[in-house]
């Protein structure tokens, strides 16, 4: 006959065992999502993450992954619809922040994640979006100094508020108390930091190639855009990156 302590015994053997079990079925998934990933195939590699997460929710990996492709596949859809994942992100990076705030992925999601809200906000919304592109672009480049895309985020930001309209830059005013700093000159500096980290970065070549024009630099951000087509795709949007830097280039050329 089994004692009561020979039950107990084989309960936590039991779970201990769907522990183990659950683990190894999650890092399964994990693989799984980062080979769709690798392929840019966001859709699949969310699915894969988010069993993952389900399996093993206190995993840093799960929550980090699931998080980055919700935004992905945001990206990729690009339409009114992208704005939902974009908030249920948004809900992940508080999470994020939460349980990992020295993690450098739970800031630079956050200001990717806010930078695709900006266009789906207006007026307050808008300034108060901006304050946390800044603020965490900053903290994840404080925290991974050689992460490149942190960079373009931030020098993104830096030419945005420098040619941001008049009203816009009262109500950060009437808000803060002081307007959202950021000079073309600061997005410049902060997008060449980018391309010294990381050369091939498509994304941070179109950045610097806009804020090279908006300066009227035009010779070097023509260089950079003629460039940028033979670069070899690393990222999910950089063929529709390439085609813009194209249309770019013949408006600039004209």
């Amino acid at each position: 006959m089994l004692t009561r302590n020979h039950c107990v015994l084989f309960l936590l053997a039991t779970a201990l065992c769907c522990h183990g079990m659950d683990t190894a079925s999650c890092k399964y998934l994990i693989d799984s999502g980062d080979a769709s990933y690798a392929a840019f195939d966001n859709m699949k590699a969310l699915d894969c993450y988010k069993r993952a997460y389900m399996k093993r929710p206190d995993i840093y990996e799960t929550l980090m992954k699931m998080t980055r492709a919700i935004i992905d596949v945001g990206e990729d859809r690009n339409d009114k619809g992208s704005e939902s994942l974009y908030r249920q992100a948004m809900r992940l990076t508080d999470t994020l922040q939460l349980l990992y705030p020295d993690s450098m992925q739970s800031h630079f999601l956050k200001a990717v994640v806010a930078a695709n809200l900006f266009d789906f906000e207006g007026g307050r919304q808008k300034i108060e979006l901006a304050a946390v592109i800044r603020k965490n672009a900053v903290e994840s480049i404080e925290l991974a100094p050689s992460f490149a895309p942190s960079y373009v985020v931030l020098g993104a930001y830096y030419r945005g508020v420098a040619t941001a309209g008049a009203l816009q830059k009262l109500l950060a005013r009437i808000i803060y108390g002081k307007a959202l700093s950021g000079t073309l000159q600061d997005s410049k500096r902060t997008l060449q930091k980018a391309l010294l980290v990381s050369p091939e970065n498509i994304y941070g070549c179109l950045e610097l190639a806009m804020t090279l024009l908006a300066l009227d630099e035009k010779k070097e951000a023509v260089d950079l855009l003629k460039k940028i087509k033979g670069m070899p795709d690393a990222w999910h949007l950089d063929k529709k990156l390439k085609l813009k830097a194209a249309y770019l280039l013949i408006k600039t050329e004209r």
